[in-house]
């Protein structure tokens, strides 16, 4: 959906697609868990938004993510991001947070694996 942030803030739990922020015009997909004025931050893999644990029932638990990092605030006009497969996702954890006016639309559909075709929640 290319025309929802022309009307509306992206929003915790949306998944977004956007122009990369580290350049070449390539286009990511990855989950917005935090909006302007969130504290973010990990610790052994576990989401923390204003110091509160995220319940994240879409994280893929195949690949365990013990990753940690800093706490940083994201800033106003921007969305930290972070992909599913966190074990596996270069995110906001390695390219900062993303500018709104990156954000091309919300993905609403997916289509890959063939076995998992269906609308996003």
């Amino acid at each position: 959906n290319k025309f929802i942030y022309r009307f509306t803030e992206p929003e915790r739990g949306d998944i977004v697609v956007f122009e990369s922020v580290e350049g070449g015009g390539e286009d990511l997909i990855k989950r917005v868990v935090g909006v302007p004025g969130d504290r973010i931050s990990v610790r052994r893999g576990k989401l923390l938004v204003n110091g509160e644990p995220q319940r994240e029932p879409y994280v893929n638990e195949r690949f365990p993510d013990r990753s940690f990092f800093a706490p940083t605030t994201v800033p106003k006009g921007h969305v930290f991001v972070m992909g599913d497969n966190r074990a596996n996702s270069r995110d906001s954890r390695f390219f900062g947070t993303v500018p709104k006016g990156k954000i091309e639309g919300e993905a609403f559909l997916r289509f890959w694996p063939p076995d998992r075709i269906g609308g996003l929640l």
